[in-house]
């Protein structure tokens, strides 16, 4: 019997992969065309058909139906190994996203023994991603990785940038659960140039929230879950937006905004106790929120009813997190019960490389032996959790650092990649206008293309340049940590600590001159006294030494903080380079100029040749007099930027060995007074 056009593989494949960016829209849809797929006594059309509904009523969270679909899908295709196969992908993931393993050893064994059937190349992927994402809930982690390969190459061999985005992002998740966040990030950044799906697009946010909440960046996690929902209404649930709530909500109560991170739990539902994987983790999290409330009673059964829902589902490290979540709630009334979920714990958690929750288990238990007396072996557990501590420390440093450097290499990818996009479309937007300015536009696009270029390669040289040492440093002492005798070990250890410290400091510092012109300036009347003096008393303790005087200051216009940078910066140089004279002073005084006030900061320290005046200022720069001191060489480019900014201008003088004077020129403020007040003003 023939059968409509709009069932055609073509078009149910087309249904299929909907279900990933509209699976509301997929379900209504699939409902629709059941009747005609019955009538039209073709099996694999009825068989696609109910694989896209099931498809798409598992990704809206409706579950029990999902899995009746796919058991209709899959009697219906007995016999048929390619119907089999399309099925079994679609079905595994009862198990990849709820723990459902009812079927999971029939659809696996299929879908491993029919892969070849699936001629399909997008397909094909589809099922290497899910026979990965399996192996990953087992514990299987190198057949996970060598599934993902081989989905990856396959994606991109026939052009399927999703399926290879989704290789990239599961690739991510099994980093994250092993812990290596740098290359989870990688991958993640990686998948977000490949995706060309919203749906892959929002796993992917998902995963950044729980990379960056791994990471103790609670507000940068917020801040993705915010991008998530920013436009995206929540009027039927998926399970994506609902752990995308979760993680929200950890965010939230890891930042103490305990309120807040109830009501996202409350106000959706998600407590709802449904009986899957991601009801538990909701169950679980606003236990943790009513323990912090101090409402014990409603967080225990909610603790309790999450480990019941964990306890149907595959061992996870998630469970063991619970055991100890309810521990903690119960050490003060209940020692010993404490004392056994901590166990129970340690048990779930046998031969996981699972330091975090090790360290946690270890200290609840020492709490417990104290509240139960045995004091001998609370001291000795809580001596464990503290050294297992101090290695996840250093750990972890060395992850943010990895992490840092993941995402300085993906900011400068963007900034090359906006500054080719912004030149071409100025270039399309100007070619109407070149018969009248050819020259003059191209030149000064040019100029413009060639500063933006030398500052990317600048930040790239200082890059290199700061972490080379400090690398060299920690691969060197690394390398002979297995060489040296143990009482000699501490010393190359303390060495790998300060040069993963430096790198961070490093870091710190490019990112933020990198992101400091993103800021827009808030303008108000700035009194210059009380900036200097907040400024300087954030030098105190490294001139100690050092004398300051304060000339009278009048009021300028400006951004507040953006002022204190200036100041900041500028009395933090004169500090450094008068640190070695026998009497070090430090003198700031303004004096009105046409259109504004120009402020001196003038010190008596090593001072510099006249000729390198404008050279202070360039991002990165450093005389060679003065390399002897430590910096970046970008507190004078901030100056710079900052003042320019205001309107105003800044120049410096000097001689060696004279000292140095820097002045800054900025707009007059409000208070006309304090202008009148001075005997230059006033004509004295």
């Amino acid at each position: 019997m023939a059968f409509s056009p709009s069932l055609t593989p073509a078009f149910l494949r087309a249904l299929l992969e909907r279900t990933r960016d509209q699976p509301g829209d997929v379900v209504r849809e699939a409902r629709a065309l059941l009747p005609a797929a019955r009538a039209s006594g073709d099996r694999a059309a009825l068989v696609g058909v109910l694989t896209a509904l099931g498809s798409g009523l598992l990704k809206c969270g409706s579950q029990d139906e999902a899995r009746t679909v796919f058991d209709e899908a899959m009697d219906i295709a007995s016999g048929e190994s390619e119907l089999e196969a399309r099925v079994a992908i679609e079905r595994l993931n009862l198990f990849i996203i709820l723990g459902d393993s009812t079927t999971l050893d029939d659809d696996h064994e299929q879908l491993v023994m029919r892969l070849n059937a699936i001629r399909n190349p997008r397909e094909r992927t589809s099922a290497m991603n899910n026979l990965a994402g399996t192996a990953f809930r087992q514990g299987r982690h190198t057949d996970a990785v060598r599934w993902l390969q081989r989905a990856r190459h396959n994606a991109l061999d026939c052009g399927d940038c999703a399926g290879a985005a989704l290789a990239a992002s599961n690739s991510a998740m099994l980093h994250i659960h092993l812990e290596q966040y740098g290359a989870a990030l990688v991958q993640l950044r990686q998948a977000l140039s490949l995706s060309d799906s919203s749906q892959t697009s929002k796993i992917i946010q998902a995963q950044l929230a729980k990379v960056y909440g791994e990471l103790g960046h609670h507000q940068r996690a917020l801040e993705v879950t915010d991008q998530y929902l920013d436009g995206h209404p929540l009027t039927v649930l998926t399970n994506l937006d609902r752990v995308i709530l979760i993680n929200r909500a950890e965010a939230l109560l890891n930042l103490d905004r305990v309120p807040e991170a109830a009501h996202v739990i409350e106000m959706h539902a998600l407590q709802g106790a449904g009986g899957d994987l991601v009801d538990a983790e909701a169950l679980d999290t606003l236990g943790q929120i009513y323990t912090r409330q101090g409402r014990v009673n409603e967080a225990r059964t909610l603790l309790l009813e999450s480990l019941r829902i964990y306890e149907q589902l595959p061992a996870s490290q998630t469970m063991a997190g619970a055991l100890l979540n309810l521990a903690a709630l119960e050490i003060q009334e209940e020692p010993r019960s404490a004392l056994d979920l901590t166990i129970r714990a340690v048990k779930q958690i046998a031969g996981q490389s699972s330091e975090r929750f090790h360290v946690r288990a270890l200290r609840l238990q020492a709490q417990a032996y104290a509240a139960l007396g045995d004091y001998r072996l609370a001291f000795e557990l809580s001596g464990q959790a503290q050294d297992l501590q101090n290695l996840l420390d250093r750990q972890g440093e060395q992850q943010r650092v990895e992490v840092a450097l993941a995402e300085l290499e993906h900011e400068h990818t963007q900034a090359l990649a906006r500054i080719q996009r912004d030149a071409l479309r100025d270039a399309r937007a100007e070619v109407a206008d070149l018969h009248a300015h050819l020259e003059t536009r191209v030149a000064q696009r040019t100029h413009e293309l060639q500063t933006a270029n030398e500052e990317l390669r600048a930040f790239a040289r200082s890059v290199s340049h700061y972490l080379r040492t400090p690398m060299q440093l920690i691969l060197g002492h690394a390398t002979m940590l297995g060489l040296l005798p143990p009482d000699q070990q501490a010393r190359s250890t303390d060495v790998i600590v300060e040069s993963t410290e430096r790198m961070a400091e490093v870091l710190d510092g490019l990112l933020a001159y990198a992101t400091r012109e993103a800021v827009p300036l808030e303008v108000a009347d700035v009194n210059l006294t009380d900036t200097v003096q907040s400024a300087w008393d954030d030098q105190v303790s490294a001139g100690a030494s050092v004398s300051l005087e304060v000339g009278t200051l009048p009021t300028v216009r400006g951004d507040p903080a953006a002022l204190r940078v200036v100041f900041g910066n500028l009395l933090h140089n004169a500090v450094k380079f008068t640190g070695a004279q026998p009497c070090p002073q430090v003198q700031v005084t303004a004096r009105p100029v046409p259109g504004g006030t120009e402020i001196e900061v003038r010190d008596n320290g090593v001072g510099f040749h006249p000729r390198d005046s404008t050279r202070l200022f360039g991002a990165f720069t450093r005389l060679p007099t003065v390399t002897r001191f430590e910096g970046l060489g970008l507190g004078l480019a901030d100056v710079w930027r900052i003042v320019i900014a205001h309107g105003g201008h800044v120049r410096a003088e000097g001689r060696p060995g004279l000292g140095a004077s820097f002045f800054v020129t900025l707009p007059h403020g409000g208070d006309t007074a304090a202008r009148s007040a001075d005997p230059a003003q006033a004509g004295a």
